[in-house]
C-alpha cells in the first residue's frame, strides 16, 4: 500500500490533521444547526456530503429535512430508526410494506396506529387454491 503522506513534511501533516479535525467538527456543527432550524440547510454548502448516518440523525432530530436528505440510500434499518423518532415520515419510507415483520411491529408498538401504506389484498382465486 503507498503512503499517501510520503511527501508532506512533519509540520504538513500536522496541518492536515487539524484541517480533518475541523472539517469534522464543523460538519457536527451544521448537523446541530440543521436540527435547530432547517431552514439554515440552504446555508450549508456541506450537506450533499453528510453519511447516511448523519441523515439519520438529521432526520430523526428533524423532519422538515426530509426533501433534501437522500432517501434512496436509507435501509431499512435506517428507516426504522428515522421512524422511531419521527412517525409523520412514513409517507416518504419507499419501503415501509418491505419491512420484515420483526421490524413493522416494532414501530406498532411505538405507534398503535401505524399501518402499512398498501393493503397486499388476496384475490379469491388464491384464497380458493392456497397458493400467493
Amino acid at each position: 500500500m503507498l503512503d499517501n503522506y510520503s511527501g508532506l513534511t512533519e509540520r504538513e501533516l500536522s496541518c492536515l490533521q487539524k484541517c480533518r479535525q475541523m472539517e469534522a467538527e464543523c460538519r457536527s456543527l451544521w448537523i446541530r444547526a440543521m436540527e435547530f432550524s432547517p431552514r439554515l440547510a440552504s446555508y450549508c454548502s456541506h450537506w450533499h456530503d453528510f453519511t447516511v448516518i448523519e441523515w439519520v440523525e438529521i432526520l430523526s432530530n428533524q423532519k422538515d429535512l426530509i426533501n433534501i436528505a437522500p432517501q434512496h440510500l436509507f435501509t431499512e434499518l435506517d428507516w426504522l430508526q428515522i421512524l422511531r423518532h419521527q412517525p409523520a415520515l412514513i409517507e416518504y419510507c419507499h419501503m415501509i410494506d418491505d419491512f420484515s415483520e420483526e421490524n413493522f411491529e416494532d414501530l406498532q408498538r411505538l405507534y398503535p396506529w401505524l399501518e402499512r401504506k398498501t393493503v397486499r389484498a388476496k384475490c379469491a382465486k388464491c384464497d380458493k387454491s392456497g397458493s400467493k
